[in-house]
């Protein structure tokens, strides 16, 4: 079936909720004021957001959850040349020079799909690989029987872009689009991925005047794309949704320094991977596991998962890729360094267990939006997995059993 409908979905990388103020983004906070506007509850995942925003189901199902897992990268173990390439990619002093060396490298040599950026200690490296082997728009990126709302689109024939520019480009994708409204040559499904503000957020901390910048021109955009969306008549649906908000960094954890003045050591008794809220261990001997989890448990900006926390957060029946034990670093606190930073700490963080922020859905149309698969209670915070199932019913389009929503449990009548 192919679509009479046409949607845009505007994903604005780490809009928190406490940016949606008049004074700060006028253009949002009316689309806010006038049509539906949710909270959506915050999760506790990495690459497993994206996971579950386009598939419409939790990382127990997915099994993706943190970027990068245990697990030997077959591509780099057959290329040990490439270790020692990296080594002196290593002793670079500025992290985004060193993540551009090692993108150009690896690309340079055939790898197909890197991942987010990373500072993995070159030595290590080919203990890990990315959890998503492939990007969300190609086939069958997760599995052959777990379909993505891209793998959706193509079985119904719904024509996709799917758009992610770099920052510096993302005036330019917004025009192109803007350009593709008023022409009427645009697909049944627009997705365009703003990542601006998550590198400001980083960079610079999210209650900055680099923020408050960044976020004017994300409003403006939209602003741009709602007059071009009224002037064209089209109908055309808009989705704008964010997947995280963004923490002051008011503290850090050095990680490598507790570990390294204990008597085990990384590779021999234990491997580590430090992400920039949570460490996680895998362990060669139960000597490393109890040294390593006495170590820690000193540290009161964290503390090391229960197993009632994994089940809150859908990560209870991973499998150990992912990690033995992982310490969860406190909202405002930054493991630093850690493997994707080793020169520049960040100043804003996201990724926490129970971050004091949240993202936002707003659903913008004209009059009510028929629905014939889900019932959106405005009272109640939308949750991740309900986004590709709103998406999806805006195409009149089937939903996947799937599909883990609550909000298939009652059909709207």
């Amino acid at each position: 079936m192919k679509s009479s409908k046409k949607v845009i979905v505007m994903f604005i990388d780490a809009f928190s909720s406490n940016y949606l103020k008049s004074e700060l983004c006028p253009a949002l906070y009316a689309l806010s004021e006038k049509y539906q506007c949710y909270d959506i509850d915050p999760m506790f995942a990495f690459q497993g957001i994206g996971a579950t925003i386009y598939t419409g189901t939790w990382p127990n199902t997915t099994k993706i959850w943190a970027e990068y897992v245990r697990g030997d990268d077959e591509y780099l173990c057959e290329r040990p040349f490439l270790q020692k390439i990296l080594t002196f990619a290593d002793s670079i002093p500025n992290d985004r020079i060193n993540w551009d060396v090692r993108y150009v490298i690896l690309k340079l040599f055939g790898k197909e799909y890197i991942g987010t950026p990373n500072a993995i200690p070159a030595k290590h490296l080919r203990h890990f690989k990315t959890c998503l082997q492939k990007a969300y728009t190609r086939e069958n990126c997760i599995s052959a029987t777990l379909k993505t709302l891209f793998d959706v689109a193509r079985e119904n024939e719904i024509s996709y872009n799917f758009v992610h520019p770099p920052t510096q480009l993302e005036y330019r994708a917004i025009d192109t689009i803007i350009k593709s409204i008023y022409d009427r040559t645009m697909p049944d499904l627009t997705i365009l991925h703003l990542g601006s503000l998550d590198m400001i957020g980083h960079n610079y901390g999210p209650n900055t005047e680099e923020m408050r910048e960044g976020i004017k021109k994300i409003d403006d955009a939209v602003g741009n794309i709602t007059q071009a969306i009224k002037e064209s008549a089209n109908g055309i649906q808009l989705i704008i949704f964010s997947d995280h908000g963004m923490s002051p960094v008011r503290e850090y954890l050095n990680i490598l320094e507790i570990v390294n003045d204990l008597s085990v050591s990384t590779g021999d008794d234990y491997f580590m991977f430090l992400d920039s809220t949570m460490a996680r261990f895998w362990f060669h001997n139960s000597d490393a596991k109890k040294e390593i989890i006495n170590a820690l448990s000193k540290y009161r900006q964290g503390h090391i998962l229960e197993a009632g926390e994994c089940a809150k957060y859908h990560i209870d029946n991973l499998n150990g890729e992912h990690g033995e034990i992982v310490y969860a670093v406190d909202d405002g606190v930054a493991i630093y360094p850690d493997y994707f930073r080793r020169h520049d700490p960040p100043k804003g963080m996201h990724g926490y267990a129970s971050p004091g922020d949240n993202p936002i859905m707003i659903l913008c149309s004209e009059g009510a939006v028929p629905r014939s698969h889900i019932s959106l209670d405005p009272t109640k915070p939308l949750e991740m997995i309900d986004i590709m199932p709103i998406i999806l019913d805006l195409l009149n389009c089937p939903i996947p059993e799937s599909c883990e929503s609550k909000l298939l449990e009652h059909p709207y009548e």
